[in-house]
């Protein structure tokens, strides 16, 4: 029980941390830019790459992988059938599903579990991603422009995803 509380005071720590620096002035409004870039592009690669280093992706961990597909799919269903104009639609879409595994629950889970809960998360994470920064994006994407796109475009759209090109490299 004390290893628990210790590991969800650091944590808490951190977020202290993070204000402290934000009240000091050495981080400001226009630096989240930066930080997305930094968590996007370095951070999530780097952890799982790291986690994934010595482990074998079996038929069971594809699993979770399809489940988060399927959930994500099933909220932007969701979001969609609850608009109804077509930028509430594309917003529906784009805003109602995902689950923010990468940057909120992999830290708390490898926190609290041991290191190898990364690699469960992480596969969710993929059918995730897939699904909200590939599928929902150029869901998202054609609907707010008001036009059918081909199958060509739909693809493209997918892969101008940073987030859909890091998982899907895994």
């Amino acid at each position: 029980m004390i290893d628990i509380l210790v590991k969800a005071l650091a944590l808490i720590a951190i977020i202290g941390i993070g204000l402290g620096i934000k009240r000091l002035g050495w981080a400001r409004t226009e630096d989240v830019g930066l930080f997305a870039k930094l968590v996007l592009r370095v951070t999530l690669p780097c952890a799982l790459a790291s986690a994934f280093n010595d482990f074998t992706i079996t038929a069971s961990l594809l699993v979770l992988s399809a489940l988060g597909l399927v959930v994500n799919l099933i909220q932007q269903t969701t979001g969609y059938l609850m608009g109804r104009t077509a930028e509430e639609r594309a917003f529906g879409v784009l805003n109602v599903n995902s689950y923010n595994m990468g940057a909120f629950a992999t830290p708390y889970l490898a926190g609290f579990m041991g290191p190898q809960t990364i690699v469960y998360s992480a596969m969710f994470d993929v059918g995730n991603a897939l699904g909200a920064a590939g599928v929902g994006y150029a869901w998202s994407s054609s609907l707010a422009r008001g036009a059918r796109l081909t199958p060509w475009q739909f693809l493209r759209l997918m892969f101008s995803s940073v987030i859909f090109d890091v998982y899907l490299s895994w």
